[in-house]
């Protein structure tokens, strides 16, 4: 039997995760130690955050095995349909791709680029943490 209930405990460590990396970049914006643990950090959280959302449209839709058969776009234009996310594909499509570029190489450019957009990616994630807490805790 599925629980109408999300566990986010995973979820929300790796955010508070993510959220000290960034702190830590902010202090010490040249250190690209720090700078990658927090792109690593953001590739576990984009990772967790698309199967939250997955996880959360499931439970929430009437027709939950769609979902599972649903490409990545469609997902998050449902999801921000819904007012789960606040952004739709247009920024999730750019979150993808800094995902893509990170995790099948490494390039000291597309390093920068991906730090770039850290803070955006760590706004939306609080949103969708938010949400989902005000929906499956309460």
């Amino acid at each position: 039997m599925q629980s109408d209930r999300l566990n986010l405990t995973n979820f929300r460590k790796a955010i508070k995760s993510f959220d000290k990396a960034l702190k830590a970049y902010k202090k010490d914006s040249e250190n690209d130690l720090i700078r990658d643990a927090c792109i690593k950090r953001f590739e576990y959280c984009y990772f967790l955050s698309i199967n939250m959302i997955k996880r959360h449209l499931k439970l929430a839709e009437e027709l939950p095995s769609e979902i599972d058969h649903m490409n990545l776009q469609d997902t998050i234009r449902l999801a921000y349909r819904v007012g789960m996310i606040p952004n739709s594909w247009d920024k999730w499509r750019k979150y993808r791709d800094n995902r893509a570029a990170t995790a099948h190489g490494y390039d000291e450019d597309q390093a920068e680029d991906v730090a770039a957009d850290l803070h955006q990616f760590y706004t939306e994630i609080k949103t969708i943490l938010n949400n989902l807490s005000r929906i499956h805790e309460t």
